[in-house]
């Protein structure tokens, strides 16, 4: 990646004038490079209250991400590090179409308006939003990358939907790696401090503060649970949605639209069960994520196909 000035990226984002996303710990902006490549990018500030944490992010950033080169892990096209400025720099074809969090959720309307400021396409269109076969698609690839993170010593730490990024091709690039550690060998456990958004964190990790690679994998069991009913985490009666699963009433906590033909309710059904899994509070008994992607692989085969596929 390549190490940008300030005044190049307040250049290639006209001074930072098209906001796409705000959260409390960065801002996101569209912007165009102004280095005879205009390439378009997506220039994400981080927040100045933390400073210990926004040094940590960049470095994580830079050097765990870039060397990890995958279809679903979005790219890195540069950062900043200029007095109190901390700033990383990404493809925005890789983040055109927002967040897996904003096509799932059901206040729509600043969606909307990101939209048009991105130039994306518009949120009626999102297949995400109006098809099952697309969010188990995005749930695959996504598992995908975590996979690859963990045969790469990575875990990643803060797995939301949030950090599920959709592609111009509505493709899903994992992101977010301001809080992921690289293990000494595979199958390592760390003594650390707990990180990541509270209603994704793994309940062992939080009490242990030891994370390891099942704690990745209950997160993303978390944004299964929340792609199945449409929930936000932080107030889904979690244990309400793995009892209907585990009594094979998942109809009953699945979101409404798009609706489900009943071979679409079959692959759910194993999704489900996959992200039943995910989140068992023992990480020793959690699947790795080879065998997520394997049964979300499964289902969307059930999805694509008109005969049954589970035994």
């Amino acid at each position: 990646p390549v190490r940008l000035t300030w005044a190049q990226i307040a250049a290639a984002t006209d001074y930072f004038a098209d906001e796409l996303s705000r959260r409390s710990s960065e801002v996101l902006y569209k912007g165009r490079l102004r280095d005879g490549t205009e390439t378009e990018v997506a220039v994400k500030v981080l927040s100045k209250n933390r400073r210990q944490d926004v040094e940590g992010a960049v470095v994580a950033e830079v050097e765990i991400l870039f060397p990890l080169s995958h279809p679903h892990i979005v790219r890195l096209v540069g950062w900043c590090s200029e007095e109190d400025d901390r700033i990383i720099v990404y493809h925005h074809e890789h983040v055109s179409n927002g967040t897996l969090r904003d096509h799932l959720l059901r206040l729509r309307l600043r969606v909307r308006v990101r939209a048009r400021l991105r130039g994306g396409s518009s949120f009626s269109s999102s297949p995400v939003r109006s098809t099952w076969k697309a969010r188990v698609e995005v749930l695959l690839g996504a598992s995908r990358a975590i996979e690859h993170l963990h045969r790469c010593g990575v875990i990643h730490r803060n797995v939301t939907s949030f950090n599920i990024l959709l592609d111009a091709s509505w493709a899903p690039r994992l992101s977010g790696f301001g809080q992921a550690i690289l293990l000494a060998a595979p199958g390592d456990q760390v003594d650390t401090e707990v990180v990541g958004m509270p209603a994704y964190v793994d309940p062992e990790y939080r009490r242990t503060e030891r994370v390891s690679t099942a704690s990745d994998v209950y997160s993303f069991g978390v944004v299964i649970l929340e792609t199945l009913t449409g929930e936000d985490p932080a107030t889904m009666q979690m244990d309400s949605v793995l009892l209907a699963i585990r009594n094979r009433k998942l109809r009953d906590v699945l979101v409404r639209r798009p609706a489900a033909t009943p071979r679409q309710l079959e692959a759910l059904e194993l999704v489900a069960h996959t992200a039943e899994c995910c989140t068992f509070s023992d990480g020793n008994d959690r699947p790795a994520m080879s065998n997520v992607v394997a049964n979300l692989a499964r289902a969307l085969t059930i999805i694509n196909t008109k005969q049954s596929a589970i035994s």
